[in-house]
């Protein structure tokens, strides 16, 4: 079983040698494999005292009894971890497992819960029913049960229905053949280029692939966004990569005056209003991701600069030209 130390290292060489964010998650989850489901987790260290703390939002007693038989201090084996097979890895529910794989590749993406990814339209660039997936994309994957999502898993994209989710433990699935039946799919915004979703045979636009920005957000295409808006509205902002307080104001603000609704958000029409087109599907970050836990806010989003200026001029021109730029 890998460790997360390991898994770590491994992601900053595949994030160094330029690989792209569908093989990042392909691998990634790969190495996960075996890993366990700790309800309401998204990644967090294995440890007694995490695992403690997630039993009151447990919906049944079931998931109860989870996270308790599968730890052995808490169930009363042994006193410390030493020698756990679990100890350096991490924890997740299904929802969690995606969400952290995701934020691991560099693609936005919102919603702790399977419900409320889904039902957040500003995360996809595409989504439909299960005999409409396309098969050789990664696609985060859904099972619909009594009026909501009630899990949650990646689709490999390897033309075969290869998946990957978390239930009782990160383990391996089949998009057409597990039971219950997986009943939706959908590609976040940025996962892909526009034209690679073209040759897949979906029909988007450029500006249907920009990923969503919010208060919260961090990362070089925060500083994008802010030198953008300083050469626009003569802001006079830090680029600093952290979409705060002055940064959500002075959206708001150039919201207002382009008739736009005042969010503070930058979605979109935001982006279009900025004259920003494209889509960000560059190879992944080098930087260390922190993504905040709550469903308000946003995780982190970095993209690879080797002059600022000179990446805002190609987007402004055509997103996806950003690879030409990169270090």
């Amino acid at each position: 079983m890998y460790t997360a130390t390991s898994i770590k290292m491994f992601l900053e060489d595949w994030k160094k040698n330029g690989l792209s964010k569908a093989d990042i998650i392909r691998k990634s989850a790969e190495m996960r494999l075996g890993w366990q489901y700790v309800y309401a987790s998204q990644g967090q260290d294995c440890t007694p005292e995490w695992r403690k703390s997630r039993i009151p939002y447990c919906p049944s007693e079931k998931y109860v009894t989870m996270i308790n038989s599968n730890c052995p201090v808490l169930s009363g084996k042994q006193s410390l971890c030493d020698g756990c097979s679990y100890v350096d890895t991490d924890v997740f529910d299904c929802a969690g497992f995606v969400l952290n794989e995701l934020q691991l590749a560099g693609v936005p993406f919102y919603g702790q819960g399977a419900t409320t990814q889904w039902n957040t339209e500003s995360n996809w660039v595409a989504k439909g029913e299960i005999s409409t997936m396309p098969k050789n994309l990664v696609c985060v994957i859904y099972k619909y049960k009594d009026g909501k999502m009630s899990h949650a898993g990646l689709s490999m994209g390897d033309g075969a229905g290869g998946a990957i989710h978390c239930s009782t433990f990160v383990k391996r699935g089949n998009v057409f053949t597990d039971n219950p039946k997986w009943t939706h799919w959908g590609i976040p915004k940025s996962l892909y280029s526009v034209e690679e979703l073209q040759k897949a045979g979906i029909k988007v636009s450029e500006h249907d692939n920009m990923p969503t920005l919010r208060r919260g957000n961090t990362g070089d295409l925060v500083k994008v966004l802010q030198d953008i808006l300083n050469t626009e509205t003569n802001a006079g902002l830090t680029v600093d990569g952290i979409f705060g307080a002055k940064t959500e104001a002075t959206v708001k603000k150039f919201q207002k005056e382009h008739g736009l609704a005042s969010d503070g958000i930058v979605g979109t029409k935001t982006w279009k209003a900025l004259g920003v087109t494209g889509s960000t599907n560059q190879p992944a970050d080098n930087g260390n991701n922190v993504l905040p836990q709550t469903d308000t806010q946003s995780q982190t989003i970095t993209i690879p600069l080797a002059d600022l200026k000179e990446i805002k001029a190609a987007i402004v021109v055509a997103y996806n030209t950003i690879k030409q730029y990169e270090q």
